[in-house]
């Protein structure tokens, strides 16, 4: 169990924005028949949950607050809108072993702004890529 709640962190951790370890994201979600999930909300701050253990997998579970999100434009083809806004909610996460026999994460919400600031539009006026990463590095700080 701690080893799985250990997995989750570090994923958590790798999500962070600016964080030092996202290389390590590959590895950590490198689950059994493969990860599909999104990229989601810009991750700024966590706080791990008791797990529970179920058959062969481990729900991890945290506290996430997020700061920013992306989404295809609707009325711009090949464009996206982000949106600066604070947000905490709890989260869950599956647990499971790879082939290898290392823990990975599965089944939950993935972090991270992914389409090129470029061809994204900030709301609300004055947001922007580099104030969502202020905002995740004071959020982060507390």
């Amino acid at each position: 169990m701690r080893a799985a709640t250990d997995a989750l962190r570090q994923f958590l951790e790798a999500s962070r924005e600016g964080s030092m370890t996202r290389a390590s994201l590959a590895r950590l979600t490198a689950c059994p028949w493969g990860s599909d999930a999104a990229p989601g909300p810009m991750l700024a701050a966590f706080a791990l949950l008791p797990s529970i253990a179920r058959a062969d997998t481990v729900v991890g579970r945290a506290v996430v607050t997020t700061v920013a999100e992306q989404d295809v434009d609707r009325q711009h083809p090949g464009y996206f809108v982000a949106r600066m806004r604070l947000r905490s909610d709890t989260l869950e996460w599956d647990l499971l072993r790879s082939p290898s026999g290392d823990w990975t994460v599965c089944n939950g919400l993935q972090f991270g702004l992914t389409a090129p600031d470029s061809l994204t539009t900030w709301r609300p006026a004055g947001a922007s890529i580099s104030r969502a990463r202020a905002l995740a590095d004071s959020v982060a700080e507390r």
